[in-house]
């Protein structure tokens, strides 16, 4: 009879009991964030990247209520980081602030050996910022445009250097090697900001920067900007012309991009929290104002549109590193 009594018991309480356990799934849910998040990003510090992270998650953590600790994780062109956080735990506690070096371009065949597929080992958040790319010389040598560049490195063959230190711009060191017909040395660096140092300190002859890192050194004096990657002049740097003005037409023009990703089957709901507090830090007047006139464009939207620009830009890139003939670095 005991044993009669207690199964009736639970029969009648089931309904109740089933009540809580979903009350307390929402719950969960709801209370999300609870401790601390991770950004976790493939580039080092003082890199644009990282500066528009710490931006982000200083309003993002605001808004959720935890500290958000960006951690820089620099490494063969960014796919370390990301590779990392598609092995992470699906929670929405480690979140990747990516760059096409590590979603695109990596994966299409710059990088060998990836062990991840950037479609289906994550869910996208959303878009972030895009970044034109900018033509920097040592202000010490004596050329004013890319012409005159280039006629330098005709005379003087020591010349002939393009430092990298992502994917994109290594891409832009190889096409302008193919344009200009000679023979350049490409030199890889682990991040932007060590790329720069070599051609400030004049061991390298020149490279591609992205807008916002090119900008604090074009105005103090440090590097010199000979030719923007974009369709019309930048309104940033309104005085310097674009490649198709400087004599460089015929390169296909590409920006860089920064977006926010989780790991594969982090829940839906996680994901809209995510996009939504981010969506809100980048519409705000000041954070956009900052973010343009420091170089950036600024990007929002919905996982599923950054969802199909990802597979765009990948396949873009797929067809791309073949017909440069680039061979795979790692």
């Amino acid at each position: 009879m005991p044993f009669l009594r207690m199964t009736s018991l639970l029969r009648a309480a089931a309904p109740f009991l089933l009540c809580c356990l979903g009350w307390s799934a929402g719950y969960a849910q709801t209370t999300y964030p609870d401790k601390p998040i991770k950004f976790i990003l493939g580039f080092g510090p003082g890199s644009a990247t990282d500066a528009q992270a710490r931006l982000t998650a200083q309003g993002m953590s605001a808004a959720l209520g935890q500290p958000i600790i960006v951690e820089n994780r620099p490494g063969a062109l960014s796919t370390l980081a990301t590779e990392a956080v598609a092995r992470s735990k699906p929670d929405g506690y480690t979140v990747l602030v990516a760059a096409n070096s590590g979603l695109t371009i990596g994966p299409a065949g710059l990088i060998r050996g990836v062990r991840y597929d950037a479609v289906s080992d994550f869910e996208p958040v959303g878009h972030m910022v895009q970044a034109p790319y900018v033509l920097m010389v040592d202000p010490k040598l004596p050329v004013k445009t890319l012409s005159e560049l280039v006629e330098l490195m005709r005379k003087d063959p020591e010349r002939r250097s393009c430092s990298f230190g992502n994917a994109s711009t290594r891409v832009f060191c190889e096409l302008l090697k193919r344009k200009v017909g000679l023979d350049i040395t490409i030199v890889p660096f682990k991040s932007t900001p060590e790329s720069s140092l070599a051609v400030m300190g004049g061991q390298v002859t020149m490279q591609f920067l992205d807008l916002p890192s090119a900008i604090p050194r074009i105005r103090s004096g440090q590097l010199r900007a000979l030719a923007t990657m974009e369709a019309a002049r930048n309104p940033v740097i309104a005085d310097v012309p674009t490649a198709s003005e400087a004599g460089l037409s015929g390169i296909p023009l590409n920006v860089g991009w920064v977006a926010m990703l989780v790991p594969a089957k982090t829940p839906p709901a996680i994901v809209a929290r995510l996009n939504a507090e981010l969506n809100a830090v980048l519409t705000k007047p000041d954070v956009r104002k900052n973010l343009e006139e420091t170089g950036y464009h600024v990007r929002s939207g919905t996982p599923a549109e950054l969802g199909s620009y990802l597979k765009r830009d990948l396949e873009l890139w797929k067809k791309l590193i073949p017909e440069l003939g680039l061979q795979p670095e790692g």
